[in-house]
């Protein structure tokens, strides 16, 4: 059961585990809720957790560990906090372990105060908990905090892991925080870490978003170039700067390395050529994900796709490709058109798919946006100005005081 669970074949792993009938035990219990949360079966994994209390066996501090990260990736937050009542009920906030993924759950859900709370709890600090802390803060865009609490963490005296570098560098490049990007760099060579792929991805999309894209390529070029995922990271990084020949390129000798692209790099080809006007060669990729790689394309492939035809104004294509994904396309490839039709002011397309994106229910402040617009462009200011003022009144809560960042020789 536990060789199923760890090969990802949980289906296997399960009518082992449903054999046992009668016999089931914690050991059993925790490779199923463990094995579940390792291959992405969350919920299966909250509701195997529910039966096996049902059953009469009494969770340990590891198998609240491995429900509580599962809770972790899940939404509504109130699954966690379930869990969190049991493991105070049951004693098992005591353990170290069950602290740490704690910590994380509060920290991946935006709840910053309650996780620094916990945190400040705890006996010890180890380099697991800061990075529980650093790494959620990343996740949920409070950069400045993210970086703040790696600084007390030094001060601390605790050695960060390729983990907690990762995490800083992903907020470095949002803040565009170069000199702080480059240090982070010399402490991952004195560390040691410079070879791991974490580390090297960060450190690509670090350069590419602070505008030294020279500086993520030599980076990149001192690789072994095994890994698909150090590619995408070069490949979006040149989509991302618009070095549409470049991106080609590096296209080409990724397949001469016999590595095979996977829906990252298709991505990043589609947003370069529909930012670089290439329709032909974005239609080529879009095309050739399917027929040679067999992947299937997702959301935002065909929102890059409709993005590029839109541009080029072809917009026959677009919505043939459109018809083709079937009922409910999706509000970002609605938005999409939207956008391409304010641009070529095609009002009368524009107004029709709007429509379409309130049967969907798409009726978010984006939406009311786009929708403004299309009114403004084709002089209708009172329309424009009911459609600002409906979005006051529905989407006030998304609303968020605009802020910016500028780093000035370092500082």
């Amino acid at each position: 059961m536990d060789m199923y669970a760890k090969c990802s074949s949980m289906m296997d792993a399960m009518k082992i585990f449903q054999q046992i009938g009668n016999y089931r035990d914690l050991f059993s219990w925790t490779i199923a809720i463990s094995g579940n949360v390792r291959n992405g079966f969350q919920m299966e994994a909250l509701l195997s957790f529910q039966q096996m209390r049902t059953e009469g066996v009494t969770p340990d501090a590891n198998v609240c560990c491995s429900v509580l990260m599962g809770c972790t990736d899940m939404q509504p937050k109130r699954n966690g906090e379930q869990i969190h009542c049991y493991v105070i009920k049951s004693g098992c906030q005591a353990e170290v372990a069950v602290q740490t993924a704690l910590l994380s759950l509060y920290a991946n859900h935006g709840n910053l105060d309650c996780a620094y709370e916990l945190f400040q709890k705890m006996n010890a600090h180890d380099v697991v908990s800061w990075t529980a802390l650093i790494s959620g803060s990343t996740k949920v865009g409070c950069d400045e905090i993210a970086l703040l609490w790696l600084l007390e963490m030094l001060w601390e005296g605790v050695m960060p892991n390729q983990f907690t570098l990762a995490s800083a560098l992903a907020s470095s490049a949002r803040l565009t925080a170069t000199e702080l990007g480059r240090s982070l760099h010399s402490r991952i060579i004195k560390t040691g870490f410079k070879e791991d792929k974490f580390i090297g991805c960060a450190l690509i999309d670090m350069y590419s978003k602070c505008g030294i894209i020279e500086d993520a390529v030599a980076y990149f070029n001192e690789t072994p170039k095994q890994d698909v995922a150090l590619w995408n990271s070069v490949l979006a990084g040149h989509a991302h700067h618009g070095n549409v020949l470049e991106l080609l390129n590096t296209f080409e000798d990724m397949q001469l390395h016999k590595l095979n692209p996977d829906e990252l790099s298709f991505l990043a080809l589609l947003s370069g050529c529909s930012h670089g006007g290439h329709v032909d060669m974005a239609v080529q990729y879009y095309m050739l994900m399917k027929d040679e790689y067999g992947i299937v394309p997702k959301k935002e492939h065909h929102s890059c796709i409709i993005d590029a035809l839109g541009r080029a104004g072809l917009f026959r294509d677009a919505l043939l490709i459109i018809e083709r994904l079937g009922f409910d396309p999706g509000p970002e490839v609605l938005r999409t058109l939207i956008n391409s039709c304010i641009v070529h002011r095609h009002i009368c397309l524009g107004l029709s798919v709007a429509a379409k994106m309130v049967v969907f229910g798409a009726t978010d402040a984006s939406s009311y946006v786009l929708l403004a617009k299309l009114y403004a462009v084709h002089g209708r200011w009172n329309d424009a100005r009911n459609t600002r003022e409906a979005m006051d009144r529905s989407c006030w809560r998304e609303r968020k005081v605009g802020r910016s960042w500028i780093e000035s020789k370092g500082y």
